[in-house]
């Protein structure tokens, strides 16, 4: 749920359908939770441990958000955020 105070619904597209299309199942969702790695960890700081032992649960809610997101063809200021790092391919980089 965005928390946002300046967020602004934006309005349909004419390409959104009305079917309740799951395009993500909870299945699916649940299996990449359950393997992820150890060193997984994402800009939000939680740790794959977390999100590997809460699996059952948010398997549940994760596919709502997402199949909503492509149902209405909008998707949150916050989701097109990344962190990149720079990793070199040498020991010590000049």
């Amino acid at each position: 749920m965005s928390t946002e105070h300046s967020y602004i619904v934006p309005p349909l597209k004419l390409t959104v359908t009305t079917s309740d299309t799951d395009y993500i199942t909870e299945w699916r969702v649940f299996k990449i939770l359950n393997n992820l790695r150890p060193t997984a960890s994402g800009d939000d700081g939680l740790p794959s441990w977390f999100l590997t032992l809460g699996a059952p649960i948010f398997c549940r809610l994760l596919p709502q958000v997402f199949n909503l997101s492509l149902s209405t063809t909008t998707v949150p200021r916050q989701w097109k955020q990344a962190c990149i790092h720079s990793v070199p391919k040498v020991s010590d980089p000049t």
